[in-house]
């Protein structure tokens, strides 16, 4: 089994423009993410991770069919601040879930099957940008926006 995850914050300092343009200083707008990753090989070798090279390794085929791999995620990222009543910033929070299964029918191919849901704050509209009947639909859907997503995908590696 392969678990694997991050944390980002972010604290920024900010100010504004008043009357006469005199500075003042606004309180820090603070942002952070997360995700976490969990994947189990059910056929196949587990892939060799490269302390040097901080990264994953190719796939080693030592089976007929190649390897059979499934996955899940979980993420968040919150691009709201309302430190500061003279200046909230409204830029939408979403958690993904997504679960995967993965075949590995050579070294260098993976064809893939995703599910994902997503679930968006009403925030998450592209500030405004994303309507409904020409109104936003932080206005129209209080309670936010969800997705759900299939998802077949190819890739090659060169």
């Amino acid at each position: 089994m392969l678990t694997y995850g991050e944390y980002i914050y972010n604290n920024i300092s900010r100010y504004t423009y008043g009357a006469n343009n005199q500075k003042t200083d606004l309180k820090n707008a603070v942002f952070n993410g997360w995700y976490a990753t969990a994947s189990y090989m059910i056929l196949g070798e587990n892939r060799q991770y490269s302390p040097d090279e901080a990264e994953f390794g190719p796939m080693k085929m030592r089976r007929k069919g190649g390897n059979l791999e499934v996955a899940a995620r979980i993420s968040n990222i919150n691009m709201n601040d309302f430190h500061d009543p003279a200046a909230y910033i409204t830029g939408g929070k979403a958690t993904s879930y997504s679960a995967s299964l993965n075949w590995y029918p050579v070294r260098n191919v993976v064809i893939g099957l995703n599910y994902i849901y997503m679930n968006n704050d009403k925030y998450a509209d592209s500030k405004g940008q994303i309507t409904k009947g020409g109104k936003p639909l932080s206005e129209l859907m209080p309670s936010g926006i969800d997705f759900n997503v299939f998802q077949l995908r190819t890739m090659i590696s060169f």
